[in-house]
């Protein structure tokens, strides 16, 4: 994790986006679900292999020097740019039957604006530095999704697990929540082996997006099942967002490892 901007590597950097520079969505490409991606961090290259083709190895340094473009995700504009090749390009449309190229966001040049803007004092200035929503960071803890599976399992619909969702961290709290996504109740997050906190930004309002299945691209009924009990002020939330507190930021640009199995401090709220 970038310890200023709060991004994880290579994290909600990549898109598939068509002539108009719109991100493609698994509801309309199902088979992008069948799409794996591996990033080999020392090697700096990203395999992407699919049932029956030949995999497909991208240099993630190799800059062809695409001229920026307005990259469209879930109605927000990114800053961007084409990635790779005409052969990635033909890869990727072979696969799906629709044109489509690779895009990259520009992370260099948001993570510059960062650190030089203040984001309270010049709020229309914000950069995304990546694909992502509102911030770097969603979390989803094991217990919400055991809630929803209860009521799942008494619409007779199938379960869901973490990757519906799509969150970037996933948890497991031992403490009692009364029957309530826990995560509701944090203010903050404190990273181990770092004095950096993460702080809560808002609950993830969620669409229709999380009734497809990421593997099969089939469709079901998680979003129903999620209003039964998740809406509030005309949004079905599910998930918190986060990002690096403002007086960690600036610390340096370096790296925060974070791994599985790592115990991470809630602080509820007040």
């Amino acid at each position: 994790m970038n310890r200023n901007t709060g991004n994880l590597l290579y994290d909600r950097e990549f898109a598939l986006v068509d002539a108009s520079g719109m991100a493609l969505r698994l509801c309309r490409y199902p088979k992008m679900g069948s799409i794996r991606p591996l990033i080999d961090l020392e090697k700096k290259t990203l395999l992407v292999t699919a049932p029956e083709c030949q995999p497909l190895l991208i240099n993630l340094d190799a800059d062809l020097h695409h001229p920026m473009m307005d990259i469209k995700v879930c109605g927000n504009k990114c800053d961007g740019k084409l990635w790779g090749s005409y052969a990635v390009s033909s890869w990727f449309s072979d696969y799906l039957g629709v044109r489509c190229w690779l895009a990259r966001a520009n992370t260099n040049a948001q993570k510059r604006l960062l650190n030089h803007v203040d984001a309270e004092a010049h709020p229309q200035a914000k950069a995304r530095v990546g694909f992502e929503n509102e911030s770097p960071l969603l979390l989803l803890s094991t217990n919400s999704l055991d809630i929803l599976n209860d009521q799942l399992r008494l619409r007779g619909s199938h379960e869901v697990n973490a990757k519906f969702f799509r969150p970037n961290l996933v948890v497991e709290t031992k403490m009692a929540s009364d029957r309530t996504n826990p995560e509701d109740h944090w203010s903050t997050i404190t990273i181990p082996r770092s004095v950096i906190e993460l702080e809560v930004t808002g609950q993830c309002a969620r669409c229709s997006m999380v009734d497809v299945d990421p593997e099969s691209g089939m469709k079901g009924k998680t979003l129903s099942a999620l209003a039964e009990y998740r809406r509030n002020k005309g949004q079905i939330t599910f998930g918190i967002f986060l990002k690096v507190k403002a007086k960690h930021q600036d610390i340096d640009d370096s790296s925060l490892w974070i791994e599985r199995g790592d115990v991470l401090s809630a602080k509820r709220l007040c």
